[in-house]
């Protein structure tokens, strides 16, 4: 079987047959059905839905294949499953929009790379996920069919394995930043002492019960400012060659 679509069997139908409306029929306003579809497809805007509501299915096939896809989706763990998948390709295009819209150069690369990493792990759980259900329909058999040998294409696994190295990597980076008046620096770090534990058991006495939380939760942001940005600068001197790998 060769897989071609979750919504059409047949590749002619969906290529030759099948002309997707951009307007919706004269017979949604008799019927009412403006409202329902504005409600289904109200914040998934970016996936351009109304189409597919709008377009009336001619091929009993078609509609036979889109009707056991239902029935399997009706299945708890898959519908989970599918959630979380739709979820996370969420955050993976958020991660490209950031990464586009970011003025500094290693920012931009790293949101990109948390992009990659993302599509990556999305979809390998997507298959963990099928190979715990019990499948029948046609279309997403197919699927994860396609899915497993994607999976294991030796450019999905190339790029799976690049990016966990380039990530741990990055994240395995220390420095030091010394400041003195303006003037900012950075270095390996020396060997530092780590006091936490030293203060938490010195004031471990005077800890009653539970008291109010009067820490602040600042706001993430993403942008860095020109010092920050120069920071950076100089921890890629640091490390040429992570950084290199990762441009």
């Amino acid at each position: 079987m060769v897989y071609h679509s979750i919504l059409f069997k047949n590749a002619d139908y969906l290529s030759q047959q099948e002309a997707l409306l951009t307007t919706a029929p004269e017979f949604f306003a008799d019927l009412n059905l403006d409202p329902v579809i504005e409600t289904i497809t109200h914040g998934r805007e970016e996936y351009d839905l109304k189409p597919f509501f709008y377009t009336v299915l001619t091929d009993k096939n078609t509609i036979l294949y889109r009707h056991e896809i239902m029935q399997d989706i009706e299945k708890p763990a898959l519908l989970h499953a599918i959630h979380a998948f739709v979820f996370n390709i969420r955050l993976m295009r958020q991660s490209l929009t950031q990464s586009n819209r970011m003025y500094y150069p290693y920012q931009k690369e790293r949101l990109f790379l948390e992009a990659v990493e993302i599509y990556c792990r999305c979809l390998t759980a997507l298959s963990d996920h099928f190979s715990e259900i019990d499948l029948q329909s046609q279309g997403l058999l197919t699927f994860y069919d396609y899915l497993q040998q994607y999976l294991g294409s030796e450019s999905f696994t190339g790029l799976s394995a690049k990016t966990k190295q380039l990530i741990e990597n990055l994240s395995a980076i220390k420095y030091a930043v010394l400041i003195r008046g303006d003037c900012v620096s950075v270095c390996y770090p020396g060997p530092e002492t780590d006091y936490s534990a030293e203060v938490e058991q010195t004031f471990q006495k005077f800890r009653q019960a539970a008291v109010k939380d009067y820490r602040i939760i600042y706001p993430e942001n993403l942008d860095m400012n020109h010092i920050e940005a120069q920071i950076l600068e100089k921890v890629a001197k640091l490390y040429p060659e992570i950084f290199g790998e990762v441009s």
